[in-house]
């Protein structure tokens, strides 16, 4: 029984030792990465929702796609990526934004489609019109000489980009990137109302992921923000000494609002409006007075005409006299970042710098309140009789009746066949 104990021991052994002295050596397998990424001014996405601000000049959507493999096995001789659009109305290539680098190396410097041929890699760039059919565009290609860019300039719908081994069969280390990127349309007539008020997302772009596999949708959502900027203005006529009190006010009609962007040369207009019956004012490409501005890293701010009047914040139960007639509302992600409908879409959002820093001043945006107030007005009687130097009256007494401190106006008391002049020599 021993005998056959240490058997069973030393076949144990043998075979670890087997094991730990014979290790396979490492197969260099086909290595292919590939990103897309749709991009804002103010937010990108792999996954998720990235955002555009309609109501900023400075809005660009643009998609980034890059492919590199590496490692070329026996069996990888064709390998081809396809975009396209989504056939919506809606989001569309941008004609002539399209264009592309070519590179041997991550690390390397970009190349020509011919310096990629003399290493072994056959390049075609494939369009489409219709969804559907794909035609060889690699002739229609512009190249840029100073940028190394490859770019093309017909409208699309869609692409492929194709690399062929040149030798069937042939083992290789070397590398392919792909960097291309072009910039995506937006069509606002034909979006609904729930993606033009940002919480429908618009459709996904279709892309392959991965080598020779069909374009299906990605996780890349966009979504259209339009933030509202609101408030409502009351009026009370109160004494000195006194303050304003919300709820005892009346709601004022007429008040004129400006949307002020705050540039670094200066403050510009960018929308006026005025309340409404009930005393409501609204800036809103979708609810109130359009409004757009040049740059989203800019601040807004608005402003309240109170002439005659004096202002009254209102925050909460609090009312307090007003150091301005202006409040600083933030830029407009800052905006948006208060208002419940784009809750979904900010959820899942990269937020570019300095946009990743939220400012407080976006929560003065919506529903903003403030009181006018004037002291009572008292009223004075004025009796004028007009009387000939000889005594004789020419016109009965006429008696008006004004705010006290309003100057007299002698037409208002002017009576047939005479007229007031200026009074030119001594009285």
């Amino acid at each position: 029984m021993k005998k056959i104990y240490k058997s069973l021991l030393v076949l144990m052994l043998t075979f670890t030792t087997f094991v730990i002295t014979n290790r396979p050596t490492t197969i260099d397998a086909l290595g292919s990465f590939q990103k897309a990424v749709i991009s804002g001014v103010e937010s990108q996405s792999d996954y998720g929702g990235v955002l555009i601000y309609p109501n900023a000049e400075n809005r660009r959507m643009y998609r980034e796609n890059y492919v590199q493999l590496r490692n070329f096995l026996s069996s990888d001789n064709h390998m081809v990526w396809t975009t396209i659009s989504p056939d919506d109305g809606i989001q569309d290539f941008e004609t002539g934004s399209l264009k592309f680098y070519l590179s041997n190396n991550y690390h390397d410097d970009d190349h020509t489609i011919q310096e990629m041929h003399d290493n072994g890699f056959d390049f075609k760039f494939y369009v489409t019109t219709d969804y559907v059919n794909f035609v060889e565009a690699t002739d229609e290609l512009d190249f840029n000489t100073e940028t190394h860019a490859y770019s093309y300039a017909k409208p699309l719908v869609g692409y492929k980009l194709s690399v062929d081994k040149l030798i069937p069969g042939a083992v290789t280390h070397k590398t392919v990137a792909i960097a291309l990127n072009h910039n995506i349309e937006l069509n606002y007539n034909n979006m609904t109302q729930g993606q033009l008020e940002g919480y429908e997302p618009l459709e996904s772009w279709n892309g392959s992921r991965s080598a020779n596999q069909p374009a299906t949708p990605n996780h890349q959502n966009i979504y259209v923000i339009q933030p509202e900027i609101s408030g409502t203005i009351k009026h009370q006529i109160i004494d000195d000494g006194e303050t304003p009190v919300w709820n005892d006010a009346s709601l004022k009609e007429g008040v004129s609002i400006k949307l002020v962007e705050n540039t670094p040369a200066g403050d510009v207009d960018v929308a006026t409006t005025t309340t409404d019956a009930n005393g409501k004012f609204i800036f809103s490409n979708t609810k109130g007075a359009a409004y757009s501005f040049t740059d989203s890293h800019n601040t807004l701010t608005v402003r309240i005409n109170h002439d005659g009047y004096k202002l009254w914040d209102v925050t909460g139960a609090a009312v307090t006299e007003a150091s301005s007639n202006e409040v600083l509302i933030g830029r407009i992600t800052d905006i948006s970042r208060y208002q419940a409908d784009f809750n979904t879409a900010i959820s899942k959002t990269n937020w570019k710098s300095p946009f990743d820093t939220q400012q407080a001043e976006g929560e003065n945006a919506l529903g903003r309140e403030a009181i006018l107030t004037e002291n009572p007005i008292i009223e004075g009687t004025l009796n004028v009789s007009y009387v000939h130097t000889d005594g004789n009256t020419l016109e009965a007494t006429k008696t008006t009746k004004e705010p006290v401190g309003t100057p007299y106006d002698t037409e208002k008391l002017s009576f047939p066949g005479y007229t007031f002049k200026v009074n030119q020599g001594d009285s």
